[in-house]
């Protein structure tokens, strides 16, 4: 604070924390506000720069009127220290939210997530884990557009599955995972077999993204019995969900309508 408002604050007698206007605004404005309050108690103005002060008419004796100018400087640097605490409050909340986060999965964890997405049939946890441009190798899918059809196509005959084991075989960029897993679907528990390994998927993996999936899975008795069941109660319909007679069936919204109908069609004729 200058000399000169130091002097004239004692003169006048006013008791101001100055030291803490100076550390929080900075010695010019702590001078600015000093010399207001000042002129208010002599009954005029200031100019806005506290070394050009000079004295005007006196100011109308309306104390509303004397002091809107200064709740006006007031409010304006008030409003600034608002915005300012504003812009901190949510760069924390930004922070906090990424903390929460959690650290990022490693190589194994991101094919049990793969798998579990399976489970749940939850494409959009599925697709999360792909980088851009991922390839699926070795049977349904056959890109990552197909996973939704795919998944409803699971949801339809009710497949559940399980990561048995999962192991990094190759460290560094891209890491190799190859997880072993066990699936069942509606018609293995219906014909009460026994369940049996389903096969490996191995994901190639790089910066944390699934660049490659490939999928190595065994035949299971349950399909050729279904199968068999749906040529001989249903083989029109069969055509549809199995264009080709044999091996790979048809996820179109119309033969997942079929597939979830006669899934249901032949549990319950297991059970009865």
């Amino acid at each position: 604070m200058s000399v000169e408002v130091e002097s004239r604050v004692k003169r006048a007698n006013l008791i101001t924390s100055y030291e803490q206007l100076d550390q929080v605004f900075g010695d010019e404005t702590s001078n600015r506000l000093l010399l207001d309050i000042l002129a208010k108690k002599e009954g005029r103005m200031t100019d806005i720069r506290p070394d050009q002060q000079t004295t005007s008419e006196k100011v109308p004796t309306d104390r509303t009127t004397a002091r809107t100018p200064q709740k006006l400087r007031l409010g304006v640097v008030f409003a600034a220290l608002a915005v300012i605490m504003a812009v901190g409050i949510g760069f924390v909340l930004v922070n906090d939210s990424n903390t929460a986060a959690g650290p990022a999965l490693s190589p194994v964890e991101i094919g049990e997530s793969y798998i579990n997405a399976i489970d749940e049939w939850d494409s959009d946890a599925a697709l999360a884990l792909l980088a851009p441009g991922a390839v699926m190798a070795n049977g349904l899918p056959e890109s990552p557009s197909d996973i939704p059809a795919v998944f409803d196509f699971y949801r339809a005959n009710d497949w559940r599955w399980t990561a048995t084991e999962c192991q990094q075989t190759n460290v560094g960029e891209p890491a190799v995972v190859n997880c072993t897993y066990t699936n069942q679907n509606a018609w293995a528990r219906a014909l009460d077999l026994e369940l049996v390994p389903g096969g490996a998927y191995e994901f190639v993996i790089t910066n944390g993204e699934i660049g490659e999936v490939r999928h190595n899975h065994k035949d299971q008795p349950e399909w050729g019995i279904f199968t068999l069941w749906m040529m001989n109660n249903h083989n029109d319909d069969y055509l549809v969900m199995v264009p080709d007679r044999c091996c790979r069936p048809s996820v179109t919204p119309e033969a997942i309508v079929l597939w979830e109908k006669y899934t249901n069609e032949f549990v319950a004729e297991q059970d009865g």
